[in-house]
Formats: structure tokens, C-alpha cells, sequence
């Protein structure tokens, strides 16, 4: 019970700190809550399928591919920021102020 009522009120204070105009705060919150209704409701329907279709082992085999098609989402797709390059005279002025 104490997960799910920090699970609550973390997700709201995450979701406000990530907005910047707060005329969408009700929406994302309730886009949110949507994506979490239906993944509560479909991952037991897709393990019970699995666990038929394929074996006892389905729904562990269904979560790790899952999980790994989710990290290579955000590795392959999720743009990185561009860090400004330092040229050989920056670092050499930059060093004065080190020692």
C-alpha cells in the first residue's frame, strides 16, 4: 500500500516539475493515468496468451524482449544533446586557471 501511494504522488510531482505551461498539467496527468489503466489491464491478458500459445516460460520471454525493445527505443531514438567542442587554445587557457 505505501508503494502505491508513493507511486501516486511521485508521479504527479514528476509530471509538474516536467512541464513548463501548466494549462497542460490535467491532460498529461490524464494521459498518464491512460497508459497505465490499459498496461494493468493488457499484461495479464498477453501472459495468459503467452503462457498457452507458448509455454510456461511466455511471459518471462515476453517481458525481457519487451524490456530490451524499450531500451534500444531510447538508445536508438531519443536525440542526445550536442555538447559544444573545446578547442586546443581553450584548454590551454582554461589551464591557467587550474594551477
Amino acid at each position: 500500500m505505501l508503494l502505491s501511494a508513493s507511486n501516486a504522488f511521485l508521479r504527479v510531482g514528476i509530471t509538474s516539475l516536467s512541464l513548463i505551461d501548466e494549462k497542460d498539467h490535467g491532460a498529461i496527468l490524464g494521459l498518464g493515468q491512460t497508459a497505465t489503466s490499459l498496461s494493468r489491464m493488457l499484461a495479464p491478458l498477453m501472459a495468459g496468451i503467452a503462457q498457452q500459445g507458448f509455454s510456461e516460460d511466455g511471459p518471462a520471454i515476453i517481458a525481457a524482449a519487451s524490456s530490451l525493445f524499450g531500451v534500444a527505443c531510447v538508445v536508438f531514438c531519443v536525440p542526445r544533446p550536442t555538447l559544444p567542442s573545446i578547442s586546443l587554445t581553450d584548454k590551454k587557457e582554461s589551464s591557467k586557471f587550474l594551477l
